[in-house]
């Protein structure tokens, strides 16, 4: 619902459901809601609110293990490097 409400220009509709995924707490976002709602921000040209929601995805959610299962590890390494992580068995 969210990424057809980002792909039709709706975006204020996309990120209101974003809100209220949150809100419920049972339903955690997954790469593809993300993408969904970092498009929707995108498209509406709400640039600082997209980086508010990328920041989100770095402190909030598990990232570097979304990175890591789609195959991107170079830049999972490069993310943990950034955050001053060690890397151990348990990323």
């Amino acid at each position: 619902m969210i990424s057809a409400y980002a792909q039709n220009g709706e975006g204020n509709r996309a990120m209101s459901c974003f809100q209220d995924m949150q809100f419920c707490g049972k339903i955690r976002p997954d790469k593809a809601t993300f993408i969904a709602v970092l498009t929707a921000r995108s498209r509406s040209s709400l640039v600082a609110d997209g980086i508010r929601i990328f920041r989100m995805m770095l402190k909030d959610y598990d990232i570097v293990d979304l990175l890591g299962r789609a195959g991107y590890l170079d830049i999972a390494e490069g993310l943990i490097n950034s955050k001053g992580m060690d890397i151990d068995s348990s990323l």
